[in-house]
């Protein structure tokens, strides 16, 4: 299926792209926001979730120990009613534990005081987290995305 352009790149659907901010002049003591963008598609689920056309498009920002999210008005659901949305600790093709829980599903939202070395390792490793959607249809996760494009 044909990925999606984003500021001038493609993405695939299950692919995830990073962009550090940049600091002003002047804000040495201020931290630069990261901005990750994550398609998460039923294929990247272990295992896959097969025959669904669920698409979920998260638009995140990390700054100091906040993370805040909100979700594409481009979603598809195909049926699913999701309940609950998790930052996992795992590389692809693998599950893991959560590492941020992003609570009860929302369209948007922001976590605060998340530990700092969760942070880090999120922004040093990104390959080694994904982002996880769960559903009644699904309780396990109906959508996944790594939280970055090189993964795979």
């Amino acid at each position: 299926s044909p990925g999606k352009a984003m500021m001038g790149k493609t993405m695939s659907p299950g692919k995830a792209m990073m962009m550090k901010g940049t600091k002003s002049p002047g804000s040495a003591t201020k931290p630069s926001k990261v901005k990750i963008v994550v398609t998460a598609t039923p294929g990247e689920e272990v295992p896959p979730v097969e025959g669904s056309k669920a698409s979920l498009t998260y638009k995140m920002y990390i700054e100091g120990t906040t993370l805040c999210f909100y979700v594409a008005d481009d979603y598809e659901l195909d049926g699913n009613t999701p309940f609950a949305h998790h930052i996992h600790m795992a590389p692809a093709g693998e599950n893991g534990p959560i590492a941020v829980n992003l609570g009860a599903f929302a369209m948007e939202g922001c976590i605060a005081n998340i530990d700092m070395m969760t942070i880090e390792h999120i922004l040093a490793e990104p390959c080694l987290f994904y982002l996880n959607v769960h559903s009644d249809l699904t309780p396990s996760g109906f959508v996944r995305a790594q939280l970055s494009d090189y993964c795979h």
